[in-house]
């Protein structure tokens, strides 16, 4: 590194406990021939600390950090380390303690040779110190001056000679060494604190330092605003997808015939009565599709009459309750028979002259005195009924004479019949 026009020599670089140590560097160092800034002794009253130590590590050749347990955990050093490090000064080490260097102070001095003052007096060592300073000013180390008579007898740096810098233990804390009176002027008040700067890499530029979040009540950017718009919107639309997928919706199905209709839902067999309701749910968009048929069951179980089916085909609605009705239409009629026999029926045959139709057929009904309904698709005109009971017997009616009635139409027609 070009070290002329610089104004200082040596920087000093030490923490505020190894101020005692630092102090009797610079006056043995200053004694043959080097100029040497010191913050402890060189920061004038009223000056800014921060742009001072900037100012004088850029205009130093060299920067000499005192490594010690203090250093590792000194904010002030690791700045000055890096800041040194940035503006290309020549940095070397001299380690008074036997400790490693922490990470943020490693990754600055791994490429540099250490000087080591462990393990007795740090004094013991400046004039190695010294010898390598002027190696790096390429320069020939000048003999310490001569001492006036108006000098004290005993320097600094003899000072210093006559203690040790205590040594870590291992698995023991740290304890400070007391502080040691120098003949020196008064140390200066303890450095302002100094908020940490990011590290930069050598030869890197300076990243640039992102806006602060604007607090409440503050002008937002319009990015922002685009943000919190687009987030909103995704919330909004979430919420529908929420409801469109898990709301439900009833379908009510009604029974508008006079008999029973049975309709499957799900696997399984549902009744509604004559005349009534059966509510079914299901989500959103469902489709349904399943059959609902009508018949009477006699007491063993037999359909009595025809199955009249409806095929069921739709989707539930998506934003409300809606009724599907279930009816006959006017081809279709129920017959009512009440079994006052003194047997059970088990036989039935109906003839009308439309189309020639004759429908006949086994069938059981039992003399319990109860009705059932028999389901027929069509209407026919001049239809007859004959009934035969288990004793190989016509049933009659009141009239005398087996019915013939026309167009029935939806309706009960009851039939109190007997010999």
């Amino acid at each position: 590194m070009d070290t002329t026009g610089k104004k200082h020599d040596i920087f000093i670089c030490s923490a505020r406990e190894d101020n005692g140590v630092s102090l009797a560097m610079c006056a043995y160092l200053e004694e043959r021939g080097f100029s040497c800034w010191l913050a402890s002794r060189d920061i004038q009253a009223g000056k800014d600390y921060a742009s001072t130590i900037i100012g004088a590590i850029q205009s130093s050749s060299i920067l000499v950090i005192l490594l010690s347990e203090y250093a590792n955990r000194s904010n002030h050093v690791r700045i000055e380390v890096e800041r040194a490090f940035t503006h290309n000064i020549n940095i070397l080490p001299f380690r008074i303690q036997d400790i490693q260097p922490v990470q943020s102070l490693e990754y600055f001095l791994s490429s540099y040779q250490w000087l080591d003052a462990i393990g007795g007096n740090p004094a013991g060592h400046f004039n190695a110190l010294s010898r390598n300073c002027a190696a790096l000013l390429g320069r020939e180390l000048k003999p310490p001056r001569q001492k006036s008579k108006a000098e004290p007898e005993q320097h600094l740096s003899e000072l210093a000679l006559e203690k040790e810098v205590p040594q870590p233990k291992p698995d023991e804390p740290m304890v400070p060494a007391p502080k040691e009176e120098v003949r020196a002027e008064p140390l200066p008040p303890p450095r302002p604190v100094v908020p940490p700067q990011p590290l930069i890499q050598k030869d890197e530029p300076p990243r640039p330092i992102k806006p602060p979040v604007p607090a409440f009540g503050q002008k937002r950017s319009s990015k922002t605003w685009l943000w919190l718009a687009l987030s909103f919107a995704g919330l909004i639309a979430l919420f529908f997808l929420y409801k469109s997928a898990f709301q439900k919706h009833t379908i009510t199905f009604k029974n508008n015939t006079l008999t029973s209709i049975f309709i499957e839902l799900d696997g399984d067999m549902k009744t509604i009565p004559a005349g009534g309701t059966f509510d079914y749910t299901a989500k959103n968009k469902y489709r349904l599709q399943t059959q609902a048929s009508t018949y009477i069951l006699n007491s063993k179980g037999g359909i009595l009459g025809q199955k009249i089916v409806w095929h069921i085909d739709t989707v539930v609605n998506s934003w409300k309750n809606f009724s599907y009705p279930l009816y006959i239409g006017p081809d279709f009629f129920l017959l009512r028979v009440v079994n006052n026999s003194p047997a059970n029926i088990n036989y039935m045959k109906m003839t009308a002259s439309e189309f020639n139709y004759t429908f006949d057929y086994n069938i059981y009904i039992p003399n319990d005195g109860r009705s059932y309904d028999m389901g027929y698709f069509r209407t026919l005109s001049d239809l007859n009924v004959y009934i035969r009971d288990a004793n190989n017997k016509y049933l009659t009616w009141d009239n005398g004479k087996n019915l013939s009635y026309p167009n029935l139409y939806n309706q009960y027609v009851s039939f109190p019949y007997k010999y």
